[in-house]
């Protein structure tokens, strides 16, 4: 589920399923003035019936609005697992926050490279009142991690640009 700042909803983006072959899906979702496209893909192609195995999940999406406008600031993603599929951390290593803020791409990864469980990119839009948006794109590298007690994954943004910036979320 999508939540956007004002409050408003966008939801059921696409559910993974993990119960048999390996899946391709694309989908785009419409609310009102904002539509979102989102594909994903998960492997391997052939999964036990009766016992957990492992699977790579890949994922993206695209906000934007039908009238060309700028898209409400999203605050909030979450993304949810059907029933039959488990996240089993046993064994990970975990970062904590404090070693990500203000850190480069590469000394996260120096840090807490032993967390890491997945990478990516990333293209934002950025804007300052008086002065318009321009394009912001980086490396997104996802870090297994606990927050208050409970499994997390801190997905940490570096963008490049006219103005540089690390985002932790």
């Amino acid at each position: 589920m999508l939540k956007t700042k004002k409050g408003g909803f966008i939801a059921a983006v696409t559910a993974l399923t993990v119960l048999g072959a390996s899946m391709a899906s694309a989908e785009i979702v419409q609310e009102g003035n904002i539509r979102i496209s989102f594909h994903g893909n998960l492997s391997p192609q052939r999964l036990p019936r009766k016992e957990l195995a492992p699977v790579s999940v890949q994922m993206g999406a695209k906000i934007k609005t039908v009238d060309g406008e700028k898209p409400p600031r999203l605050s909030k993603i979450t993304l949810d697992i059907n029933s039959h599929g488990v996240i089993d951390a046993t064994g990970l290593h975990t970062c904590p926050f404090s070693k990500l803020r203000n850190a480069s791409a590469a000394s996260a990864r120096k840090v807490c490279g032993d967390a890491e469980v997945g990478h990516g990119n990333v293209t934002t839009r950025i804007g300052f009142p008086g002065q318009g948006e321009f394009s912001a794109n980086g490396p997104l590298l996802a870090f297994n991690a606990k927050e208050k007690g409970k499994q997390a994954i801190f997905a940490y943004v570096d963008s490049s640009g006219k103005f540089s910036t690390t985002f932790v979320i």
